[in-house]
């Protein structure tokens, strides 16, 4: 069970670390009583992706927000969402947050020189609004179940309406980016949409490897209407897994 706890794991200290710095800034800076509760959230909050986490879902708002403030006025449209989709970003994140000095806080399309707190300011009410444009006014609804979703798609679905017929999902999803069970996707803005994550989990004890156990995103046929087309997402999203059938008797009955 402890190999099958570390596959599912949905907790990193990313968020943490991102947050620790600016925290202190952002408490002089939120004064709305709602919103400060949705601070002190993120406060407290050990960086667990589970499914019921609004701390989950308001961080991820904010790093893009961090990322889109900080940066794209330098950067420009194309190359800010060129920067969406490489790791190098996720390097530079933490350390920008720990720099109140650096010149990338300043917007360059304004006459003033911002500060940290200033864009800061920016990056909290963008964060906010955004999720109430997407999630819903009411923040007890932001939970990363429902802004985090997977569908596992087939390739023939691009042909609407054949959507419908041949994905599977959508699924509420834990876990994110660097968490052990990494359903994720590049850093954006809510709804987030799973585009990789484990293709598989195996756990296999060597001493007796009949004892085996795994588990796929969808099931072991590609053909559609098949029994076994779709019988393990439901189960791999849960956290589940299903035995292999490894030793001759194990076999022969299945």
């Amino acid at each position: 069970r402890s190999s099958e706890s570390l596959q599912l794991d949905t907790q990193n200290g990313y968020g943490p670390r991102v947050l620790k710095p600016l925290l202190p800034v952002l408490d002089a800076i939120v004064t709305d009583p709602s919103e400060r509760a949705l601070l002190q959230s993120l406060a407290s909050w050990n960086g667990n992706h589970s499914l019921d986490s609004v701390a989950a879902s308001v961080f991820n708002q904010f790093l893009f927000e961090l990322a889109r403030g900080a940066m794209a006025d330098e950067m420009g449209e194309v190359q800010f969402k060129n920067l969406l989709g490489i790791r190098a970003l996720e390097f530079a994140l933490p350390r920008l947050a720990a720099d109140a000095d650096s010149p990338w806080w300043d917007n360059r399309n304004t006459p003033q020189v911002e500060s940290r707190a200033d864009t800061l300011k920016i990056v909290w009410r963008a964060t906010i609004e955004h999720l109430q444009a997407t999630l819903g006014k009411d923040s007890a609804g932001w939970n990363w179940g429902k802004a985090h979703t997977v569908t596992h798609n087939h390739p023939l679905a691009a042909q609407k309406p054949l959507d419908k017929l041949f994905n599977i999902g959508p699924f509420a999803a834990p876990g994110g980016r660097e968490t052990p069970n990494n359903l994720s996707g590049p850093i954006g803005p809510a709804p987030w949409a799973v585009t990789y994550g484990p293709s598989t989990r195996r756990v296999i004890d060597f001493a007796d490897a009949s004892k085996a156990v795994g588990i796929n995103p969808v099931g072991q046929s590609g053909v559609l209407f098949d029994a076994h087309y779709k019988d393990q997402a439901q189960t791999y999203i849960e956290g589940g897994y299903v035995p292999h059938h490894l030793s001759e008797a194990d076999v022969a009955a299945n």
